[in-house]
């Protein structure tokens, strides 16, 4: 897994959780420290970072955006709840998220799919009676015989 498929897969998470992806700073601060970088390299290196300030990057942003990624990771019950993510620990969470994600992805691959329009029969060894039931309004019924009704008639020919 590279930096930028671990952001993707805590930027769905995110937005699975919360409603909203990660906007392109977070993702860029994301993708640095992944990549093993300093928030001044950070700012050097990606387009939107280099509009801010490095303390503003550090202090604010990434203060944010670890306690966001802290609070999606323990809904999620990814990580305990005395954990809290960091720039130094975001690899092994993107991991533990990824871990994640293949094992319900094979859960859901184990399970036989279900038809979209499948009834199931709990009652197999009493079949249901194959005659109509005695209570049902054949009045009602929108099957109608062809003499009866005068749209459906055929027509004639008049030569």
């Amino acid at each position: 897994m590279n930096a930028e498929s671990a952001t993707n897969i805590l930027d769905n998470l995110v937005k699975e959780k919360r409603g909203e992806p990660l906007n392109g700073l977070q993702r860029e601060i994301i993708q640095g420290v992944l990549n093993g970088l300093t928030y001044q390299e950070i700012k050097n290196n990606y387009a939107i970072a280099r509009n801010y300030q490095i303390c503003y990057l550090g202090r604010y942003v990434a203060y944010h955006l670890w306690k966001l990624l802290t609070e999606v990771l323990k809904d999620a019950g990814i990580i305990d709840p005395d954990e809290r993510v960091r720039n130094k620990n975001l690899w092994d969470s993107a991991m533990r998220v990824a871990q994640q994600r293949v094992q319900s992805e094979s859960v859901q691959k184990s399970q036989p799919p279900v038809p979209p329009n499948c009834v199931f029969r709990s009652h197999i060894n009493n079949p249901l009676p194959l005659s109509p039931s005695p209570s049902f309004p054949f009045s009602l019924s929108p099957v109608l015989p062809l003499s009866s009704s005068p749209s459906l008639s055929l027509p004639r020919n008049r030569w």
